[in-house]
Formats: C-alpha cells, sequence, structure tokens
C-alpha cells in the first residue's frame, strides 16, 4: 500500500470518527432528524478529504487562495494565511504563490485592453527591425 493512500485513510477515518461523535452527541440531546444530516455531513467531509489527500493540501490551499484574491485584497488574504496553523514552509509557499499570481494578474492588466471605438487596439511587437518601403501601388483591370 502506498503512503499516500494510508494517509488518505487516516485523514478520511479521523474526520469521519469526529463526525460520528458529533452525531451521538446530537442524538443523545434528542434530536433524531439531525442524525440524518450528520451522516451526510459525513459523506460530504470522506470526498472532501479524499480531494485534499489527492492533490495535496498546497495545491489546493493554492487554487482556494487564488481564486479567493479575485474578490478579495492581497492583504487580507496574507493575513489570514498568517494566522492559519500551518507550518511557516506551507504558509511561505501559499503567499509566494499569491503574490507571484497577484503580480501576473497586474502585469495582465496593464498590457491588455479592450478595444473600444474610442481606443482601438494597437498591437506593438518589441526588439523587430523596422523597415521602411515605399507604397507598392498594384493596378487592377476590371475583367
Amino acid at each position: 500500500m502506498e503512503l499516500d493512500n494510508i494517509i488518505k485513510k487516516v485523514a478520511g477515518t479521523y474526520l469521519a470518527s469526529a463526525i460520528i461523535a458529533v452525531i451521538v452527541l446530537i442524538f443523545t440531546l434528542g434530536q433524531p432528524f439531525v442524525v440524518f444530516l450528520g451522516i451526510g455531513a459525513m459523506g460530504l467531509v470522506t470526498v472532501l478529504g479524499d480531494a485534499i489527500a489527492e492533490y495535496g493540501i498546497e495545491a489546493v490551499l493554492n487554487a482556494f487562495y487564488t481564486e479567493r484574491s479575485k474578490k478579495e485584497s492581497l492583504e487580507t488574504l496574507l493575513a489570514e494565511i498568517d494566522a492559519l496553523p500551518l507550518t511557516d514552509d506551507l504558509k511561505l509557499k501559499t503567499k509566494k504563490h499569491l503574490t507571484d499570481h497577484q503580480e501576473q494578474t497586474v502585469k495582465q492588466q496593464e498590457t491588455v485592453t479592450e478595444p473600444t471605438p474610442e481606443n482601438p487596439q494597437t498591437v506593438v511587437i518589441e526588439n523587430e527591425p523596422v523597415i521602411e518601403n515605399e507604397p507598392v501601388v498594384v493596378e487592377v483591370e476590371n475583367v
């Protein structure tokens, strides 16, 4: 059995057992209909745990914060990452990915503008030699 599969099963078991403990607690309080919600939540947590184990926590964090960076400020997200109970190495990797993504987004926004009738799109090719030729006139006979 591969190490990834072992970690995946252990993580899934831990989360599922925590949810079962919550279900038992709620059931003892006399709320039997909540058991069905708890079982559904247990299935959802198992699916999420499997997805996180499959892709890795770093990839999941990067995708999550990249998506949130479209609507929230970079400073807010960086402060939130600092407050997470993660290793310093994982925090640094996530923050670096987020700042690199933000810089690329800003660069793309500076270089790409939407063409409008008032502001037509022009393309500038850098490092290309400019060759000036006389205009060529072509005569076409009507047939």
